[in-house]
């Protein structure tokens, strides 16, 4: 890229891109190979400001939003949509010094994904990632907006008669949204901690063991998932947050009982399986 000239760079970089905006239903393995070839591109290119880097986040991006946005009814969709989300995040952590910000519907088609309850779930992983890239490279409007529609999504989530009432799907949606305001904590909780926070009410009350559990719990193996992301998510708040208020005194001193209540449990349980 660095040698050929711009127009012909950007021609190389669009016909790479072009198979996966025509979708998957009719060529999947020569749109993996598109991709492939696509991602050895970036890893090959130097993270450095230039024409070669340049050229591929301005002409490569908008072609993986184009993706995201026209795959989701098609067969084989969420394939096409979790290559884009990897291509994208490849170039948001390798190209950092782009001005990524400049691309308001990058945040916007991600939080579409991340909003959708139909989204698979190894799409809303991918698409966590490439939010938590991202993040930190968004002015404050936009990554208020990022926050805001995280967390909301986060406590707006109806549990019914509790986590525990809840079928593996729902729980698995859960951990998702979780796993996303962990990242989010992660990487720019020195900017947004105190909104992030908003989160550790509904992740107490994802955690709180009721009476009636060991006999109504539709799936206990995915309410232990969804209550250890709850627990890094919170140990990600003791990380990266500083200066939470006496509000969240209550959600501190409960998953400090939580915690050591969750090693106890772990330590019967291993001495038992010996």
């Amino acid at each position: 890229l660095s040698y050929a000239s711009d127009a012909n760079a950007r021609m190389l970089v669009a016909s790479l891109c072009n198979i996966q905006r025509k979708g998957t239903t009719s060529s999947g393995g020569s749109s993996l190979f598109k991709s492939v070839s696509l991602k050895t591109l970036i890893a090959e290119v130097p993270a450095a400001e230039g024409k070669a880097s340049s050229v591929l986040a301005d002409e490569a991006a908008p072609r993986m939003i184009e993706v995201m946005k026209s795959s989701g009814e098609q067969k084989g969709g969420a394939s096409a949509i979790g290559e884009s989300l990897d291509i994208l995040s490849d170039l948001v952590k390798k190209f950092y010094f782009h001005k990524w910000s400049s691309h308001p519907d990058i945040a916007s088609i991600l939080l579409d994904i991340f909003s959708s309850p139909s989204s698979d779930a190894f799409v809303r992983k991918k698409c966590t990632a490439c939010v938590a890239a991202l993040a930190p490279h968004l002015d404050d409007a936009q990554l208020a907006k990022v926050v805001a529609t995280c967390v909301e999504s986060l406590c707006a989530a109806p549990l019914g008669g509790g986590a525990h009432t809840l079928g593996r799907a729902q729980s698995s949606l859960l951990r998702s949204q979780v796993n996303c305001v962990a990242s989010l904590v992660t990487s720019v909780g020195s900017r947004q901690g105190l909104a992030l926070a908003e989160a550790l009410p509904r992740l107490t009350e994802l955690c709180e063991r009721h009476e009636e559990e060991q006999e109504d719990c539709d799936d206990t193996e995915a309410l232990c998932d969804l209550r250890e992301a709850c627990l890094h998510c919170f140990e990600a708040f003791v990380s990266g947050v500083r200066g939470l208020d006496a509000s969240h005194e209550g959600s501190f001193a409960y998953w400090t009982t939580f915690t050591i209540g969750s090693q106890a449990t772990y330590s019967r349980q291993v001495a038992q399986l010996e």
